[in-house]
Order: structure tokens, then C-alpha cells, then sequence
């Protein structure tokens, strides 16, 4: 069993507890509260019909950016108070592992799972995406894990769960993590009035996050909530930490890992990049379900008869949440098998980076999982750094949200200093989504860029993306992105692989394709620019917040 410990170094910190989720989120109800009360006062004092400032602070989209913003806050300003960056950065300098603090680091992660793959299909397309998730639910004739960081309440959120729950009452044991913060934003938000769900209700009336989580329910899906801290005790417990991990795995012999999230915006909407992959690899991710996050793993509450999210609640459960089925069990086939025709109809036309043909031997890779803990070690990103390091030719980053640490805007600057091609491929301010991180990217940016490496923006497409290639030949890919808060606060899972001919294929159509089919749509920023749009952004949106001000 896995169970995350914090070093002995940081023990004097104990005392110094954050914010736990529960009582950030009621924050948030009472803010948001004031907030409608505010805005429907202004509306009553200027005699505003139809009370505009109410009905624009209450919508949707306005609920779930400021979730979003609002939540993560007592998290990093914990970690702005208290870390230290210098120790943070020497912690990935290490480039063998062998140093006191980062062997010690070492211990507390999961384990690294060497594995193998026999093939490797790229998702580029959001609806090819969509397809093959449904195809390879309906295949299923084992079992299924579900875990991702937002299914949203939205037509494509329903219509998976429905999926899910169909499989269910076929026999097939179907697990799902959701992390909560995820979880609780839509049931903050609500449902995605541009995209209904398609539900069928009685007396017509729209569906309620509630009634999607009983959906799966019913039908004998079991679903866990993962609820994050920096430990699993709750005297050691620092702060609230999320889950970013987007998988799907069917029958332990298909994986898919990558940007999506479980919402109309990844696959109508957005740019993305998901990777199927078949093989042993699909059971190493589905060990890391099962074993990775045993700890982290609560019980929803009753969806049926509690409409008060998180009230009563306590940081660390106190009954340990445990599977009714065993989600491993091989020991039965379901009632009724799935159907896999569909499946290898799409994967017979599927761009594949590599498929083992005759005497072939399957590629070699490793799943590396991040759980956050208090000193910011992320295996993932010791990985990505190390091969910075020993880059000869090329370093390609496409990654939704990009903001780097000092220490990692110094190596990437000096591999663009000794030769290497460096290639950021990102959002800009007409594109990024989370705008109250924009200034802290381009400022981040602004370095490389004087040093020779490339930043590339999107001006009018969100590209949601999250890949690292280097010299054509090493990968990563999963949902791990290249930001500072996921060493501190975010969980994630990706896929490490180093194959030339899979690597050269990627980089081509991910990196050097992509750039030249988007020209229209996409700008070179120089270092003027980027501290140009940090002046913009600073104006007139926020600066860089006191977490991201003390790393970069």
C-alpha cells in the first residue's frame, strides 16, 4: 500500500495547517452570497431591469471560473508563505536521484512502473476522441476505471455516465475516481445551459449533479471522491491538494491518458492530444488506480438525500473508503460481453505513433504518477529536467498552461544557449482560459526567450495539449502540465516513452505540423512582447499572485 509521509525536515510546519477544502468551499458559498446580494443591490440603486449584474454574476460560466480561482487560493497562499524555492530547485538538480533530500523524496512517491506497449494511438481529433472512449466502454466484458478531474454536467458528461451505467448493469465491474474539487465545482456550477444534458427526468425538470452521480449509482457503478491533502493523517495534513489525472482503462488492456477531461470543450471546442495505448501499459495505469490513490479515497455523500455539499464533512475521512468489487478482479466475464467491433473498425483507420508488426518487440515505458506533497517534489518534472539536461538537438513543450520555475527557466535558457532547439507551444491571452495565471506565464517566459528558445501562442483556438518531446525521440504525455502548481497542488499521471520512430512521429505531427496548420492562428512572441502582455494582463486583469511571485 502506498501512503504518503511528510519528511522530517518540514515536521516544524505541522502547526501551520491551511484552509481545509470544506471550509474553503462554504467560504466560497458565503462569498458568493455577499457577492449576489451586492450585485442585486447596484442592480435595485441604478433601477436595472431585469437585474443584469445578478444574472451575469450567477451564470455558469461566472460559477465555475470563480471555483476555479477562488479554491485553489488557501492551498498556494500556504505554499507562498511557507516554502522555499532555493530548496524546491535543488531537490530537481540532482540528476541521479543520489542526493540526501531528493532519495528521501524518492521514497515517499509511487512507484515507477516500467511497462510495455505494443501500440500507441494518437487522438488529435476531439470527436475521434469521443468515439473511441464510447467504443472501447461498449467493448468491455471485464472491468472499467473511470478517473478524471472534471466530468462536467453537460450533454457529453450524461451521455458518458449513461455509458458507464450500461456497462454496469452488463457485469462489468466499473470504477470511477472523480477528485473533488472537480466534483464540487459542478455542483457549484450546474449545468452547461449551451450544452443540455440529454435527460430524461421526471416532470421535465434539468438535471442536477446529484442526479448524474446517481445515475452511476443505480446502476452499480462505484464511485469514490479523491480528496487530496499533503498527508493522509490529519495531524499532518498541510493543505488541499487536487487530482489533474484523465484516464480510462478497459479490461487491463486499454488506456487512454492525456488533456481531456470528460466536457464538451475538449471535444467540440478545444485542441487536444490524447494517446490510446494497448499493452502492459494499460495495466500499469490500472494498478496506480487502484493502489496510487488508496489513501486519498472518500465515500460521496448521498446524492439522493443530501443537497448540502461537504456539510459536516472532515478533512480526512474518517472511514476509509474501500471497494465493494474488487476493480482487479479477473475471476468473471460480464453477463453480457462487450462488443469490440466497433472499436477495431475505428482503430483499423487510427494514426498510430507505433504498432508492433510481426517479430517486433513492444516499446518500452514507464507510468510515473505525481501526488503532491509539502516540499513540491515532482517525479515527473525530475524526469522532464534531466533530459533538459542531456538534450542534443531539440526540446518540444506544448502545454495548456506554462509557467516555469527559475531554476527551470535557467536550464531550458541554457539549452537554447549550447544549440538545442527550444519550442514552447501555448495560449495567449485571447485563448487561455484561466486568465489570473496569464501575467505569471509570459513573465516566466520573458527569459527564455531573450536566450534563443521559441514561444508560440495560439491567438484564437484554446489548445489544451500537454506533451513534452526531446530530441525527437523521449516522451511524456499525460496530464501533467508544465505550471507551477502542479508540483505543490495537482496529482497527475502520465505516460514516459522513449522510442525514436514514436518520438519523431509525434514531434512531427504534434510539434512541426500543428505549427505549420495554425499559422494563421498563431504568434511568435519575442521577450518584448511577452513582458508587453505581463503589462497588459497585470492592468488589466491581476499580476502575478504572491504564490507565483516567489518562484519565478
Amino acid at each position: 500500500m502506498f501512503t504518503m509521509s511528510v519528511p522530517s525536515h518540514q515536521a516544524h510546519l505541522m502547526c501551520n495547517k491551511a484552509v481545509s477544502f470544506p471550509a474553503a468551499y462554504n467560504r466560497l458559498l458565503r462569498d458568493f452570497a455577499w457577492r449576489k446580494l451586492w450585485a442585486s443591490t447596484k442592480d435595485l440603486l441604478t433601477l436595472s431591469l431585469g437585474f443584469p449584474r445578478r444574472v451575469a454574476l450567477d451564470n455558469h460560466d461566472t460559477r465555475l471560473t470563480l471555483f476555479e480561482a477562488q479554491l485553489p487560493q488557501a492551498s498556494l497562499n500556504w505554499i507562498a508563505k511557507y516554502s522555499e524555492p532555493d530548496a524546491w530547485a535543488k531537490l530537481h538538480g540532482s540528476a541521479d536521484g543520489t542526493s540526501d533530500s531528493t532519495a528521501a523524496e524518492l521514497r515517499n512517491c509511487p512507484p515507477r512502473r516500467p511497462c510495455t506497449v505494443n501500440r500507441v494511438v494518437l487522438l488529435g481529433d476531439g470527436m475521434e476522441s469521443w468515439n473511441v472512449r464510447l467504443a472501447l466502454i461498449r467493448s468491455a466484458s471485464q472491468s472499467i476505471q473511470v478517473q478524471y478531474a472534471y466530468i462536467y454536467l453537460d450533454m457529453y458528461g450524461w451521455r458518458f455516465c449513461e455509458e458507464l451505467a450500461r456497462a454496469a448493469k452488463r457485469g462489468v465491474a466499473t470504477s470511477v475516481i472523480l477528485d473533488e474539487f472537480g466534483a464540487m465545482s459542478f455542483e457549484f456550477g450546474g449545468e452547461n445551459p449551451r450544452h443540455r444534458c440529454e435527460a430524461n427526468l421526471p416532470n421535465g425538470r434539468r438535471p442536477s449533479w446529484n442526479d448524474m452521480m446517481t445515475l452511476l449509482l443505480d446502476a452499480g457503478v462505484e464511485v469514490a471522491y479523491w480528496r487530496g491533502t499533503s498527508s493522509v493523517t490529519a495531524e499532518d495534513a498541510m493543505f488541499p491538494t487536487k487530482n489533474h489525472t484523465k484516464t480510462l482503462v478497459v479490461d487491463g488492456n486499454f488506456a487512454i491518458l492525456g488533456d481531456r477531461n470528460i466536457g464538451v470543450e475538449y471535444f467540440e471546442d478545444w485542441a487536444g492530444a490524447d494517446v490510446l495505448v494497448q499493452g502492459h501499459a494499460a495495466s500499469a495505469i490500472q494498478q496506480s488506480f487502484i493502489q496510487d490513490n488508496r489513501s486519498f479515497l472518500v465515500a460521496p455523500k448521498d446524492f439522493k438525500n443530501d443537497d448540502t455539499p461537504l456539510d459536516g464533512q472532515t478533512e480526512v475521512n474518517p472511514t476509509p473508503f474501500t471497494w465493494k468489487v474488487d476493480p482487479l478482479s479477473r475471476t468473471s466475464r460480464a453477463h453480457t460481453p462487450g462488443d469490440s467491433a466497433e472499436l477495431n473498425t475505428i482503430l483499423q483507420g487510427a494514426l498510430h505513433l507505433f504498432k508492433r508488426e510481426g517479430n517486433e518487440q513492444d516499446a518500452s515505458g514507464t507510468v510515473v504518477v505525481h501526488i503532491p506533497t509539502t516540499s513540491g517534489y515532482d517525479p515527473i518534472l525530475h524526469d522532464f529536467m534531466n533530459r533538459v539536461r542531456a538534450a542534443k538537438y531539440s526540446i518540444d513543450i506544448r502545454s495548456c498552461y506554462l509557467v516555469l520555475g527559475k531554476f527551470m527557466q535557467e536550464e531550458l535558457a541554457a539549452a537554447a544557449e549550447r544549440g538545442v532547439r527550444v519550442r514552447f507551444v501555448t495560449n495567449s491571452k485571447d485563448t487561455n482560459d484561466l486568465m489570473f495565471l496569464h501575467a505569471a506565464m509570459c513573465q516566466s517566459l520573458v527569459l527564455p526567450a531573450e536566450r534563443g528558445c521559441h514561444v508560440h501562442m495560439m491567438t484564437e483556438t484554446m489548445d489544451h495539449t500537454k506533451f513534452i518531446v526531446i530530441d525527437r525521440q523521449w516522451i511524456s504525455i499525460g496530464s501533467w502540465n508544465c505550471w507551477l502548481r502542479t508540483p505543490f497542488y495537482e496529482a497527475e499521471t502520465n505516460l514516459v516513452v522513449e522510442d525514436q520512430r514514436m518520438g519523431e512521429t509525434l514531434a512531427q505531427l504534434g510539434i512541426d505540423d500543428f505549427l505549420a496548420s495554425h499559422a494563421n492562428e498563431m504568434k511568435k512572441y519575442s521577450s518584448a512582447d511577452l513582458a508587453q502582455e505581463v503589462a497588459e494582463v497585470s492592468r488589466d486583469v491581476c499580476p502575478p499572485d504572491a504564490f507565483h511571485a516567489k518562484f519565478l
